[in-house]
């Protein structure tokens, strides 16, 4: 059966962000983001599991936040569903492309490439996917122009012999170093088991299903975080069939945080050159991100708390509490084979409260992204402006 969720904000006037769990038998079995600018918020056509139990994350002091939930038959919810997305767009509430133009403020210069060029620590965690890792090692690593570098591969528990075949191939090498780490999957804590291990000034962060299309894409993301001024440094990730995965993530987008213009092609500048010129971002994924050493140390490293999702998030806000700025390159552009439609499920346990723990340490931050220009809808990632 699908719901109608009706979220009632009476307190403050502002907008706000909350982040709210469904429960059952004490567990979070599913959580929605919700975005509050008015007092009441209704979405129709949603698919919750069994509850008894719902609870609201909030970190904005003195919120008043109420959800009510109505079950409904299939065919309405449908129907609603559809009314209220033909209403969306209906005059009155213009979802559009317009042209627009961007604060000067928001794009970041192009640095000379330091001389000499820093040592470049590459660090990919993974475990099994023999075909995406070997893929990512060739492009990312053995066919990279720049020197010097090393790379350092994070096994989180493989177990397929030709992946533990090639493992024990590569670690041979003396410019590679394998750990192994089998307990459960920690994205946070296999990034920081592979920093350890590191020696370079720059360490770039990537998944095991990236791949470079360009010999020299580590020479303008080396230039950017040896800049005083930068801490985290990410640029553009394509999905397999050429359209957007990440150009920076937004706070606020869709109620947490948004990956604009996800989706659309590889080839659209975006309004105002959004997606096609270095720029200012509140954070950028770590499936590719270049950060110097000495400030992922200041910092900490990455929260392992955060197990699965929000460290690079939360990584880059406590960048920017210390006094550096992140910023997504325009080039190079990597492929990032993670599906670029992914199924519709509930999301996992620890997904849920990674969320609701960045909701409730962060949520202050998310009504405004300094960084994301207030013509851009903050509903969601199209880059759409809303004009009433």
């Amino acid at each position: 059966m699908l719901s109608k969720i009706q979220v009632v904000r009476r307190a403050p006037d502002r907008t706000v962000c909350a982040f709210v769990r469904f429960r059952a038998d004490g567990e979070d079995v599913h959580g929605l983001a919700f975005r509050l600018e008015g007092a009441v918020t209704r979405v129709n056509g949603v698919r919750l599991p069994p509850f008894d139990e719902i609870v609201v994350d909030c970190a904005e002091a003195g919120a008043d936040v109420a959800v009510e939930v109505k079950t409904r038959g299939g065919l309405y919810s449908g129907l609603r569903s559809l009314m209220d997305r033909f209403l969306s767009h209906a005059p009155g509430h213009l979802m559009t492309r317009a042209s627009i133009e961007l604060p000067q403020n928001l794009f970041w210069p192009e640095p000379e490439s330091p001389a000499p060029p820093p040592f470049v620590s590459i660090v990919i965690p993974t475990r099994d996917q023999l075909d995406l890792l070997r893929t990512a090692i060739a492009t990312l690593f053995e066919n990279a122009s720049w020197s010097p570098k090393e790379l350092i591969v994070v096994d989180n528990g493989s177990v397929e012999p030709a992946t533990l075949n090639y493992l024990a191939h590569i670690s041979q090498r003396p410019d590679v170093v394998v750990v192994r780490d089998d307990r459960p999957f920690n994205f946070a804590r296999l990034i920081n088991l592979g920093a350890a291990r590191t020696q370079g000034e720059v360490l770039a962060f990537l998944n095991n299903d990236v791949e470079a299309v360009d010999r020299d894409w580590l020479a303008p993301l080396v230039a950017l975080a040896m800049d005083s001024r930068v801490g985290a440094v990410g640029t553009r990730l394509l999905y397999a069939d050429g359209t957007v995965q990440h150009a920076g993530i937004a706070l606020g987008v869709g109620g947490l945080a948004g990956h604009p213009g996800r989706g659309l092609s590889g080839q659209d500048p975006g309004p105002g050159g959004f997606l096609a010129r270095t720029r200012r971002t509140s954070a950028v994924t770590a499936a590719c991100m270049a950060v110097r050493r000495d400030r992922f140390e200041q910092v900490g490293g990455f929260d392992e708390d955060y197990v699965v999702e929000f460290n690079d998030v939360d990584f880059c806000l406590r960048l920017e509490e210390a006094g550096f700025v992140t910023v997504c390159a325009a080039c190079p552009t990597l492929v990032h084979r993670e599906g670029s439609t992914r199924n519709a499920r509930l999301l996992r346990a620890q997904e849920i409260r990674d969320r609701s723990r960045f909701m409730r340490q962060w949520g202050t931050r998310l009504p405004s992204d300094p960084w994301y220009p207030a013509p851009l809808s903050p509903r969601d990632e199209s880059l759409s402006t809303s004009v009433t």
